[in-house]
């Protein structure tokens, strides 16, 4: 398995032959574990053909990695996938690339959102192994959507489960546009009017639900068992 993007940001090759550093087997783990939740995450938006970069056994995985350092580790783990989406009655391809970086610094952002703008890729998922999601990179993910560039940021940490399995995590899914017209007539609302879910939710996160995008949210009922209540939210910035 090799990555589709060999040594593309200039930015981590410089960090790169300035440090060698080797992952621990603990952190090899980890890194095997957030794989392997990606995978299902990409699964779950219908992308299942992830070939030649499919699922493996932690032991698969040491083999593969062997001893390198952290940026040829992370840079054999990118891959772009595809899949065919109707947007306006139109299918189209639609790419999403899988990244993984020591931090997201905006520079980071900025060489990766030049390279998905020039390759036509939607949509980016990034995996930050070294540190958390600072506001600076929040700031400039919500203002990356605005060029059809749409970032889902996640740590090292929040993919070492798949959190959209727990038994308290309501189901999310897009509602269709018959159920958006219908609340619409109902309550007399317009889009912006329902209630919100801000972009960087877990959940919004791993549908890749974009800012104006309305979700659907099936929770059990506390009052009569077997049923659902059910809300509307809409993707904010």
């Amino acid at each position: 398995m090799t990555s589709e993007y060999p040594k593309i940001l200039s930015l981590l090759e410089k960090r790169s032959q300035t440090g060698s550093y080797i992952f621990t087997l603990q952190q090899k783990c980890l890194l095997w574990k957030a794989r392997e939740n990606i995978l299902k995450i990409l699964a779950d938006r219908g992308i299942t053909d992830t070939s030649p970069n499919g699922s493996v056994t932690f032991e698969e995985f040491i083999d593969w990695i062997g001893e390198d350092t952290e940026f040829d580790i992370m840079n054999y783990m990118t891959m772009t996938v595809k899949k065919n989406v109707v947007r306006k009655k139109v299918e189209i391809e639609e790419k999403t690339m899988v990244m993984w970086i020591s931090k997201a610094g905006v520079p980071e952002l900025e060489s990766i959102a030049s390279m998905a703008k020039l390759s036509d890729i939607t949509n980016v998922l990034v995996v930050v192994c070294h540190s958390d999601v600072k506001h600076p990179a929040k700031t400039f993910v919500a203002g990356a959507s605005k060029l059809h560039v749409h970032f889902q940021l996640y740590t090292l940490s929040e993919l070492q489960y798949d959190v959209s399995t727990h038994r308290l995590v309501p189901k999310h899914e897009f509602a269709t546009k018959q159920e958006i017209k219908a609340i619409k007539r109902e309550y007399k609302v317009t889009k912006s009017q329902i209630p919100r879910i801000k972009a960087d939710d877990v959940q919004v996160r791993h549908l890749a639900a974009q800012p104006g995008d309305v979700l659907k949210i099936k929770r059990p009922s506390e009052t009569l068992p077997g049923y659902f209540d059910i809300y509307f939210r809409v993707v904010v910035p």
